[in-house]
């Protein structure tokens, strides 16, 4: 078999255009071709070809249900096996999202215990950050901002007194907002001046040199 090897996720996703992602849509949801990795028996790797859903909230819902039921079969206590039910949650959300490449794109597995067996940790993991970026491609919310959007939205805070403005735009235009004040608190005279008041508070609790014994 083809040794495959495993690009970085921002070379399979963070980087491409919507017309490189080949963005299918099938019952009114969205499917982004992928790969999952698994290694063979001679050490190497082969990347199988996916369909990764964008996942809704009644996705989450249900990957809650699945996995609170499966681990109560199982015997495991909601409050002290905590971290490893959320993880479970995980897993189930992964099985209603990895879709078979081919029509009518059902699950990749049969349940998400096959899941679990037929794939290691780490490459559900890398599925699952993938899963959490097409979910962000999918916003449909505005996901660019020009300065004069940056500006609006500071007079939409300012005058709203809470950050609701924001939630107008997709996560990566928030991400944007928020370095765009901070290039403008970073060049602005109070900054200046909170350096300094800084620099100088600093001066007085050193201690001098006079006051070093030797």
């Amino acid at each position: 078999m083809t040794d495959e090897t495993q690009p970085h996720i921002a070379e399979q996703l963070y980087n491409q255009s919507w017309e490189d992602l080949e963005v299918l849509e099938h019952n009114d949801r969205l499917l982004f071709p992928s790969k999952i990795y698994k290694r063979n028996k001679d050490g190497s790797i082969k990347g199988i070809d996916v369909l990764l859903q964008a996942p809704r909230e009644a996705d989450f819902r249900k990957a809650r249900v699945l996995a609170r039921n499966a681990c109560l079969k199982e015997k495991l206590d909601l409050d002290r096996d905590k971290n490893l039910i959320e993880q479970y949650e995980t897993t189930c959300l992964l099985h209603l999202c990895i879709r078979n490449p081919s029509s009518p794109y059902e699950p990749l597995a049969y349940n998400p215990e096959e899941l679990e067996q037929q794939y290691e940790m780490t490459s559900l993991e890398s599925a699952y950050d993938k899963i959490c970026r097409v979910r962000d491609l999918s916003d449909p919310r505005p996901s660019e901002l020009s300065e004069m959007d940056c500006w609006t939205l500071v007079t939409a805070i300012a005058t709203a007194r809470n950050a609701l403005p924001l939630t107008a735009y997709a996560p990566d235009s928030q991400s944007i907002f928020m370095l765009f004040m901070v290039d403008q608190l970073f060049n602005s005279p109070a900054y200046r001046s909170f350096l300094e008041s800084q620099e100088v508070s600093m001066q007085e609790q050193s201690p001098s040199s006079d006051s070093i014994e030797p």
